[in-house]
């Protein structure tokens, strides 16, 4: 039986701060949106073109109106690959600001995998200050895991993280970023209902 802390794993997670800058991504009509953060590029040959949508400014993780087009600096990539971390790589993107294209950023491609989020792990809670009812904890099957750094469960576009990737962000003081332990992950009934489930 293959044991997994979850309190050792993180989602990678948006803080949808404002003042920093975020992407409008410009997509041709043959690209799969999802597909870019799981490795799927459906035979695109060019930088995808991401535009300006608010904000102002730069972090080395730099988030788009579009859940699955994640940006990261040059910076942090060097950082990653120095510390040979597994399960990720990159795809190339013009990132026009207002000084014109901004040639440190690329796209991230996550390319480990677990099995699908298993539901029936989390538990179901109420909170004070919002109506309804969120479900706690991100759970997965453990022998389903291929045991990357970065990995994405089956049938989600959630992107995952180990600690010592989490460490690492840390110590660069990575900004515009929130990494939250699976095990206290919440989710609204709404989300979870629109999420597939474990066959």
């Amino acid at each position: 039986m293959v044991h997994t802390d979850f309190r050792r794993l993180f989602a990678l997670q948006d803080p949808f701060n404002s003042r920093y800058f975020r992407g409008r991504v410009l997509f041709a009509r043959e690209i799969d949106r999802n597909a870019l953060l799981v490795g799927d590029f459906g035979g695109v040959t060019e930088p995808l073109k991401v535009g300006h949508a608010d904000g102002r400014l730069m972090a080395d993780i730099v988030w788009t109106d579009n859940v699955a087009v994640i940006l990261i600096s040059k910076r942090l990539i060097v950082a990653l690959r120095k510390a040979g971390f597994s399960g990720w790589t990159t795809y190339p993107v013009d990132l026009e600001t207002n000084e014109g294209i901004h040639p440190e950023y690329s796209g991230l491609t996550i390319t480990g995998r677990s099995g699908p989020i298993d539901n029936s792990r989390g538990q179901w809670i109420c909170r004070d200050d919002e109506p309804g009812r969120f479900l706690r904890g991100l759970y997965f099957d453990e022998q389903s895991w291929d045991g990357t750094d970065f990995f994405v469960p089956q049938r989600t576009i959630y992107p995952l993280i180990t600690q010592p990737v989490r460490d690492c962000l840390h110590r660069l003081e990575v900004k515009n970023v929130r990494c939250d332990q699976l095990a206290e992950v919440l989710r609204s009934e709404l989300v979870v209902r629109n999420t597939p489930q474990v066959p």
